[in-house]
């Protein structure tokens, strides 16, 4: 069995997760990348048809997968199953992050839209911690990361903005039929810019408060997943408007050094 499919999946389709985990230890990155190629896979699901009960059908098809890997006989012959298998075995990791992955993707299929704070909170448990907290116990570190979880979420849901809006989603929380329709059109409503920046402002004050209390130095490879979340978290606290019309974006290359130095000072 081999890692490598999944970490050229990784690689080419969630590059920042990819980067992040070349920055753990060489017997660590493996694992790490089984979850990611897990993730991957889901979140796929609600794009690849346009009729809603294939894609949960294909959802369907890794809660079966994960029946078979903790009911700990064999597995069905794939290439982010086995890896995934032998990943969920050898660092007991808990079946419920992996669920609540799913749980997430389903919800895409099933409604795909927020319209409170608190449903934003819960799709980005589902989304952002869950696949955190896994990756993060893969490393030896079990602990509840959701602030975290919920400021990584939430500053790639930022940065999709303008995918989902257009093919018709607004994830971020709307507080009528008639905002949501103009944020639909291309609009950044008052109300909706200032409820982004307290919520943008509240998470980036969430991150900064974990990084102060640090203690996860084990965990950092799979906390660094979310190292470019940020400089786009305090853009949209100061600027939502142009953090959902032009989200910042660093260069490669200073992308590049910065994952290098917080390696280099295993920081995340």
């Amino acid at each position: 069995m081999s890692f490598d499919a999944c970490a050229a999946a990784v690689q080419k389709g969630d590059p920042d997760r990819f980067a992040a985990a070349m920055t753990a230890p060489v017997a660590s990155r493996g694992g790490l990348l089984a979850i990611y190629g897990f993730n991957l896979e889901i979140a796929r699901a609600p794009w690849v048809t346009a009729e809603p009960m294939i894609a949960l059908m294909r959802l369907q098809w890794w809660r079966d997968a994960l029946d078979e890997i903790y009911a700990g006989g064999a597995v069905r012959r794939h290439e982010v199953v086995e890896p995934l298998a032998m990943t969920i075995r050898e660092s007991r990791l808990e079946r419920a992050d992996f669920d609540r992955m799913i749980d997430g993707r389903a919800w895409e299929v099933e409604i795909g839209q927020s319209a409170s704070e608190s449903e934003l909170f819960d799709y980005l448990d589902q989304t952002g911690t869950a696949i955190l907290q896994a990756g993060a116990a893969h490393l030896g570190v079990r602990r509840d990361l959701a602030p975290i979880g919920r400021a990584f979420g939430l500053a790639g849901l930022i940065r999709a903005h303008g995918a989902l809006v257009g093919v018709g989603k607004c994830r971020l929380p709307t507080d009528s039929e008639a905002e949501r329709q103009q944020i639909l059109n291309g609009d950044v409503p008052e109300g909706f810019a200032a409820r982004l920046s307290d919520i943008a402002g509240k998470a980036l004050d969430d991150l900064r408060s974990a990084r102060a209390g640090n203690g996860m130095i084990a965990a950092a490879p799979a906390l660094r997943s979310g190292w470019k979340a940020q400089d786009l978290l305090r853009q949209a606290a100061d600027d939502p408007k142009a953090a959902l019309l032009t989200p910042v974006a660093p260069s490669a290359f200073g992308a590049s050094v910065r994952l290098a130095w917080l390696s280099i000072r295993n920081r995340w």
